[in-house]
């Protein structure tokens, strides 16, 4: 698909905030922690760090979260905002951010905000009858408040935190930045948010009780940094569109009837609407791959309909087209694209060039495993961390043989090609993607299609050989005579020999190639048992489509999404919709799912009778349809040593060399074919 031209494109339009004039309607939001001194001055990394947003063309930029609290100060209990806004000394070291952004035209606010309860800077202490809602490992179940005493603000505190928030905003201006934000959102993370949430803040003083009472920190806090900027500086605010807990906290009809008119009045001139919270909400701050894309627009844009200001709408947009018809569609004013700059760099030029299919804009797939840097972009690494391998000019061509269609095999034949070798790439299987594109037939990994549309792309855009159903044998590649081969055949799982030779029993990955074999149909829901709780996402699926699934594991709540690849985020959507443990539930996405939990209990075996498993300290039998079962895994690295002395150059990469996350993967591929 190519556009004809994109004059006429909302998203293309400028729009003005307070005199504050944007190029294009596409904004950065402030992600992760940018790099700095150990002190949390701005240098020269950071000054590279911002160039490199401000090279995608969007036509804003949100510093942040910058504390605005002296390193020093008692006003806070833990100093968790390593970067800083809080001393005259920063003004000129942020002045070489702004300039570089600047240089590309864009404009840039920054974001000033002090974490409040999980870091033990607490509003007030929590309502007893809510306590069993506090978990001090978020993401664990496990309940109860920080395991630290914490520090609850007094009246002095709280005003001078509003002071050091007022001064840090006169700086901003005179550092050169356009506008300057608070973040009022999340309120289990920054201590402004906990002053609007009843849940957190059950002060009996004039900072809290009722609404009034609860929105007067923040009502002053516009009010005093209104005095150090003047009348004519934009002055925004990201806040919860819907706390996504009920009645325990604000709902979209709360902010929408009662906050936002009291914010307007206080002088904020744009709304930056976010939603949730790690702690207790189901989306939590990041929605992950299990949500839909957008999955926020609808509380921006109920928002927009009450708001006499400006709203920047957030939550897993991934492309150009995407963002156009929510801005054509007037659902928001602006809209940020986070995780999708730092996928692809080039999303905007790309689709200003007529660049905009999947094999040509590489997509955000929502793993949050290490979105800084990202996990399927090498390139981002070098925005936060030294040690980037370099793309090295190609010294002599040469033929070189990738075995192995996975997403390291296809990110390694990639790089090479682009860099002008003569790329060949076998697949023993009929198709590529490897382990991660057969997860990505599955619903709850669905985005995981995403990086292996672009790399398969790749592979014809750059003219690599692909020839699948082809699988690498030592005489294959004798007669092929590669210059170089680069070995990314992955792994294979074996199931334990108990379960072998029985019918319908099988490992994860198998089960999943083969799961029409066991889709449950009306009247006959098929009996599906999982041994280990590592497939939880597919037990979630089947599940969701009519199967009786049963988990059986050796460990507790705890061991449901442990392994590496479950970052925060993923943990809090799977253990809530997958154990009992004491999260609000409040939404759909948090309910607990139809699947039978079986803890500290492990199956022995299966044959004619059954399941048979040990539960309770009672050995059991139980009736199966399918087993699956979580199997070791055996790099399939053989031909490494075989080839070596009889190719020039013999690589391995990926899981065949050490089993690991997709990120691992692609960082290993370009270590190798941006030198080879």
């Amino acid at each position: 698909m190519k556009y004809k031209t994109t004059e006429g494109m909302k998203v293309f339009e400028p729009i003005s905030i307070k005199g504050m004039t944007l190029k294009n309607r596409i904004a950065i939001g402030p992600y992760g922690s940018h790099p700095s001194d150990d002190d949390g001055t701005p240098n020269a990394k950071t000054v590279s760090y911002y160039d490199r947003l401000a090279r995608t063309d969007a036509g804003f930029i949100m510093v942040g979260i910058v504390n605005p609290v002296p390193a020093d100060s008692d006003l806070q209990y833990q100093a968790r905002v390593r970067i800083r806004f809080s001393e005259e000394s920063h003004v000129e070291p942020w002045k070489k951010v702004t300039d570089a952004i600047h240089a590309q035209g864009a404009k840039c606010g920054i974001q000033l905000g002090l974490f409040g309860f999980m870091q033990g800077n607490f509003f007030s202490d929590m309502p007893e009858n809510l306590k069993k809602y506090a978990f001090n490992d978020m993401g664990t179940g496990k309940a109860g408040l920080p395991p630290y005493p914490g520090r609850i603000m007094t009246k002095e505190d709280i005003r001078g935190i509003i002071r050091y928030a007022g001064i840090a905003a006169g700086r901003a201006k005179r550092a050169g930045f356009d506008c300057v934000s608070v973040h009022n959102a999340h309120s289990d993370i920054m201590f402004g948010a906990c002053s609007l949430d009843p849940m957190f803040n059950a002060r009996d003083d004039e900072y809290g009780g009722d609404l009034e009472g609860r929105l007067r920190f923040t009502v002053e806090l516009i009010q005093e940094m209104r005095k150090n900027v003047g009348p004519d500086f934009p002055i925004t605010m990201r806040i919860n569109g819907d706390d996504l807990k009920g009645e325990l906290g604000n709902t979209l009809e709360d902010i929408c009837t009662y906050i936002i008119p009291e914010l307007e009045k206080a002088g904020l001139d744009a709304i930056d609407v976010s939603q949730g919270g790690s702690m207790y909400a189901g989306q939590g701050c990041l929605p992950v791959l299990y949500y839909p894309r957008a999955c926020w627009i609808y509380i921006s844009s109920t928002i927009k309909k009450h708001a006499h200001v400006p709203v920047f709408g957030v939550g897993r947009v991934t492309s150009m087209e995407m963002a156009e018809k929510i801005l054509r569609e007037g659902k928001v004013d602006i809209l940020y694209f986070g995780r999708q700059h730092y996928v692809d760099n080039d999303t905007v030029k790309k689709f200003k060039e007529g660049k905009c299919m999947p094999s040509q804009v590489r997509q955000c797939i929502g793993c949050d495993t290490r979105c800084f840097p990202c996990s399927v972009s090498y390139d981002s690494l070098d925005m936060v961390a030294d040690g980037v391998v370099p793309v090295m000019p190609l010294e002599k061509k040469k033929k070189i043989l990738v075995i192995g269609g996975g997403v390291g095999g296809m990110e390694a034949a990639r790089v090479a090609a682009q860099r002008g070798h003569d790329v060949t790439l076998w697949e023993k299987s009929g198709k590529l993607g490897g382990a991660v594109g057969t997860m990505a037939t599955t619903p709850h990994l669905s985005e995981f299609q995403n990086i292996i549309d672009y790399l398969a792309g790749q592979m014809g855009e750059l003219g690599v050989d692909v020839k699948v159903c082809c699988e690498g044998t030592l005489e294959k590649v004798k007669a092929f005579a590669p210059d170089a081969v680069i070995l990314a055949a992955g792994t294979s799982e074996k199931l334990p020999e108990v379960f072998q030779g029985q019918p319908m029993v099988m490992s994860l990955m198998e089960a999943i190639d083969r799961k029409r074999e066991f889709r449950s149909f009306a009247g006959w829901h098929k009996k599906v048992w999982f041994s280990g709780f590592t497939g939880c996402e597919f037990a979630l699926d089947l599940a969701d489509q009519g199967a009786e699934v049963t988990m059986v594991g050796p460990g507790g709540d705890d061991s449901v999404a442990a392994e590496k690849w479950f970052t925060r985020d993923r943990k809090v959507y799977l253990r809530k919709r997958l154990t009992d443990a004491n999260y609000i539930r409040r939404s759909k996405d948090t309910e607990r799912a139809n699947v039978r939990m079986l803890f500290n209990s492990r199956i022995e075996s299966v044959d004619a009778a059954g399941v048979h498993y040990y539960h309770n300290g009672i050995h059991k039998v139980g009736e199966y349809d399918v087993v699956i079962v979580t199997s070791p895994r055996v790099k399939n690295d053989q031909m490494y040593e075989a080839l070596t002395g009889i190719v020039p150059e013999v690589y391995k990469i990926g899981d065949c060399d050490k089993t690991g996350l997709i990120q691992d993967a692609i960082a290993a591929a370009n270590k190798v074919a941006r030198v080879i």
